[in-house]
C-alpha cells in the first residue's frame, strides 16, 4: 500500500528532527562551543522576547580605611540594566508531490531516497543560514552592490562587494546560490530599520552565480516576471539581503562584538554611557589592508585580560594567511582540537577557526563566556535543538488546494545575545586576497 499522510508526518517529526538538528549542529563549530538555553524567553502580546539582567556599572561602594572609627566608603551601587530583544524564526519549506508518495506502494526503496534527499537538501539550507546569520548584525546584509548592469531589460549582472567604494572581494561567496531569492535597498537608514528598495519591489531571483577567488557575480531576473528586469534606481553602494529578511536575522559576532558603529543601542542599551558595552574594533575605515601577527596578539591580550575561554574565528582565506605568517617566523604551526571534533590552528595557545561562510574581511577574538545562545525548544544538556516541524494544528502534511502537492513548514526559534561586550575583539578591513 502506499505511504499515508500521517505516516509521511511521522517520518517528519520522530525520524528527521533529530537528525537535522544534529546535522545543523554538528557542522556549525561555535554551537559545540556554547550552551543554549531558554530560560529567559518570555511570552507578550504574542512575541517571544528574551529578557536578561547585565550588570554595566561594578558595585563601588569599597574603600580602605585606616581602622573602624573612620568612616565607610561613600554608597555606589552597581547599575543594571535589562537587555531586551526578540526571538528570530527560520522557515523551511518542504514540498513532496503525490505520485512519489504513491510510489511507495511499487517501490519503497524509491520513496525513501526521494524523501531522503528532498529532507537532506533543507537540513544544508538551513545549517548554511544559520551558520551565516551567526557572523552578521541582524539586518540581513549579503554585501554591497559592487557594480551592475542592466543587459538589455533581460537580465542584469551584480557584482557583489565588500564595499561599493573596493569593489572586490564578495563579503563571502558560498552566501549566494543560483535559484535564491534578494532583495536590494538603498544603504539611507539601513542600519536603523528604516531602508527602502531601490529596485524591483518583488525582489529578484538569482539565475547563476560565477564565483571565482573571493568574488561572486550574479546574474538576476525580476522574482515576479521571469525574463525581465527591472533596475529601478539601483546604484553602487545599494545594500543585498535575502528576499524578506531585512532586519529579520538573529543577532551574530558582527552586532554583539561591536562598538555601536555597526549596531547602536544592542539589546536596548547604550553604547555611549556605558563602557562594558563597547567591544574593542580595529578596523582601517573600510580601507583594505594585511593582517599582521601584531594586530593578532594585540588583540588576544586584549580579550586575554578578561579570562581565557577564548576562541578566535575567521574565513578561511585569512586563516590561511595567518598559517603561512606563522611559517615566515620559522615556527612550525600546529592544531589544537575543539569541541565537536572541530580542528583549529594554534596561535599563543589560542585556536584560530577558519570557517568557510565567516566574512572575508573580518577575525573575531571572542570570550566564549560572554555569548548567550538562545533556543524556543528545551534540550538535554543545553545543546542545539531549535529546529521543529510545525504542527500547531495537529498536522505537519498539509495538502495544496487544487493540486496533487504536500508541503511541511519547519521552524527554528533561536538569537543570539550577550552579557558583556568589552571582552571582545574585532578585527575588520583585512585584505583576504591570497
Amino acid at each position: 500500500m502506499p505511504i499515508t499522510l500521517s505516516q509521511v508526518a511521522g517520518l517528519l517529526k520522530n525520524v528527521y528532527e533529530g537528525p537535522i538538528n544534529s546535522a545543523i549542529a554538528e557542522e556549525i563549530m561555535l554551537f559545540n562551543q556554547l550552551k543554549f538555553t531558554n530560560k529567559f524567553i518570555k511570552n507578550f502580546s504574542g512575541a517571544k522576547s528574551i529578557i536578561h539582567a547585565i550588570e554595566l556599572v561594578r558595585n563601588t561602594s569599597v574603600g580602605f580605611r585606616g581602622g573602624s572609627a573612620e568612616s565607610l566608603p561613600e554608597p555606589a551601587p552597581g547599575e543594571v540594566k535589562q537587555a531586551t530583544t526578540t526571538v528570530k524564526s527560520l522557515y523551511a519549506y518542504l514540498e513532496f508531490y503525490g505520485d512519489v508518495l504513491r510510489f511507495t506502494d511499487v517501490d519503497k526503496g524509491a520513496f525513501t531516497s526521494d524523501f531522503s534527499l528532498e529532507v537532506a537538501s533543507a537540513a544544508r539550507s538551513i545549517r548554511l543560514e544559520a551558520a551565516r546569520a551567526l557572523y552578521g548584525n541582524g539586518t540581513g546584509e549579503l554585501g554591497e552592490v559592487g557594480s551592475i548592469i542592466n543587459n538589455n531589460g533581460i537580465t542584469g549582472t551584480i557584482v557583489v562587494s565588500i564595499d561599493a567604494g573596493n569593489v572586490t572581494p564578495s563579503p563571502n561567496k558560498h552566501w549566494f546560490e543560483r535559484g535564491m531569492f534578494i532583495d536590494i535597498y538603498s544603504p539611507d537608514g539601513w542600519y536603523a530599520g528604516t531602508a527602502t528598495k531601490s529596485g524591483n519591489t518583488n525582489g529578484y531571483k538569482i539565475l547563476s552565480v560565477s564565483k571565482s577567488n573571493t568574488n561572486a557575480t550574479l546574474t538576476v531576473e525580476d522574482a515576479n516576471m521571469p525574463g525581465q528586469f527591472t533596475i529601478g534606481s539601483i546604484a553602487e553602494g545599494d545594500k543585498i539581503c535575502v528576499k524578506g529578511n531585512y532586519m529579520k536575522e538573529p543577532y551574530g559576532l558582527d552586532a554583539i562584538v561591536d562598538n555601536g558603529s555597526v549596531v547602536s543601542n544592542f539589546l536596548g542599551i547604550s553604547e555611549s554611557v556605558y563602557d562594558r558595552w563597547n567591544a574593542v574594533v580595529n578596523s582601517n575605515n573600510g580601507t583594505p589592508r594585511e593582517l599582521t601577527l601584531d594586530m593578532l596578539q594585540d588583540a588576544i591580550d586584549e580579550v586575554e585580560s578578561y579570562g581565557k575561554d577564548m576562541i578566535i574565528i575567521t574565513s578561511k582565506p585569512i586563516r590561511k594567511k595567518i598559517y603561512n605568517l606563522i611559517r615566515s617566523t620559522q615556527v612550525t604551526p600546529q592544531s589544537l582540537d575543539l569541541k565537536g571534533g572541530f580542528k583549529a590552528l594554534e596561535f599563543s595557545g589560542y585556536p584560530i577557526y577558519g570557517d568557510r561562510v565567516a566574512p572575508y574581511d573580518k577575525l573575531f577574538v571572542v570570550n566564549l563566556k560572554t555569548i548567550i545562545p538562545h533556543q524556543l525548544n528545551s534540550s538535554k544538556d543545553d545543546i542545539f535543538s531549535a529546529f521543529k516541524f510545525d504542527d500547531l494544528d495537529n498536522q505537519i502534511l498539509h495538502g495544496t488546494r487544487g493540486y496533487d502537492i504536500y508541503w511541511a513548514k519547519g521552524v527554528m526559534n533561536n538569537n543570539f545575545t550577550c552579557n558583556n561586550r568589552a571582552p571582545n575583539v574585532k578585527i575588520t578591513d583585512i585584505n583576504p586576497e591570497l
